[in-house]
């Protein structure tokens, strides 16, 4: 039996953010899928995603997204076919604050990802 493969592009699936509310920190914190993702799933059989980055990252600074806090590693990006990512999220105002994280992997420098995570606590206070 084949399996039916059903794409899930920017236009049929809008990528959405959801927003959780954290006892600490002001603003909003959100997690969504990676925007501009092209490439079969591995969570979701017979899904391939066909994602457009520049209207996914519409979308998300539409819906008021100002700092994105990519974990993927730089060769990802490619991987992922994420072209023009860091372009389309400048275009847009959106701030890149990466902190890349080996796949299945926790961060290796606690004290280096502690700093991260003050670092984007800042983001927060202007939100």
């Amino acid at each position: 039996m084949i399996q039916a493969t059903k794409e899930q592009n920017s236009i049929n699936d809008p990528i959405r953010v959801d927003w959780i509310s954290t006892g600490i920190w002001p603003g909003r914190l959100g997690l969504t899928f990676a925007p501009g993702k092209k490439g079969g799933s591995i969570y979701q059989n017979g899904v391939v995603h066909a994602r457009d980055v520049a209207e996914d990252m519409h979308t998300l600074a539409r819906d008021g997204v100002q700092v994105l806090a990519p974990l993927i590693e730089d060769f990802e990006f490619d991987m992922l076919g994420m072209d023009g990512y860091h372009a389309e999220a400048e275009a847009r105002s959106i701030l890149i604050a990466a902190c890349p994280i080996e796949d299945q992997q926790a961060p290796t420098d606690r004290a280096g990802f502690a700093a991260y995570i003050d670092e984007l606590m800042t983001y927060t206070d202007s939100e």
